[in-house]
């Protein structure tokens, strides 16, 4: 398991399972915007002053049951950019802890998905 040694984070009191599974939600029926770069992805789209949900993206399948097999803590925007600017990422999915209207997800190949709740008055730019 990923342990976000080099993150600077918080662990977190509630269930990773039902964090993992809002993240679900989100991304199944939602509109994503492709970034290249996830700095360029986390200095648009995080607020200084929210604190988010960094999950490492490894699930496990049970049947047709998926079960979340990662870790799960709590960071805030300047954190990960700086993480993300100095170490070697793994996939992982951020989430706003208060308000959830969006999930970013970094993939295998290092870019970032911004997956959001479609709004036809939204400005997503």
């Amino acid at each position: 398991m990923y342990l976000f040694l080099n993150l600077k984070h918080h662990e977190i009191s509630t269930d990773p399972e039902a964090v993992f599974l809002k993240s679900e939600e989100l991304l199944n029926v939602n509109d994503f915007i492709s970034f290249g770069d996830p700095v360029i992805c986390f200095e648009k789209k995080l607020n200084d002053h929210v604190n988010y949900y960094v999950m490492h993206d490894v699930v496990m399948y049970k049947g047709k049951i998926k079960k979340f097999k990662g870790k799960t803590v709590l960071s805030t925007k300047k954190d990960l950019i700086d993480y993300i600017k100095t170490n070697d990422i793994r996939p992982v999915r951020i989430m706003p802890q208060q308000n959830p209207d969006f999930v970013i997800q970094i993939t295998d190949e290092e870019s970032a998905l911004f997956f959001y709740k479609h709004n036809q008055n939204d400005n997503i730019e």
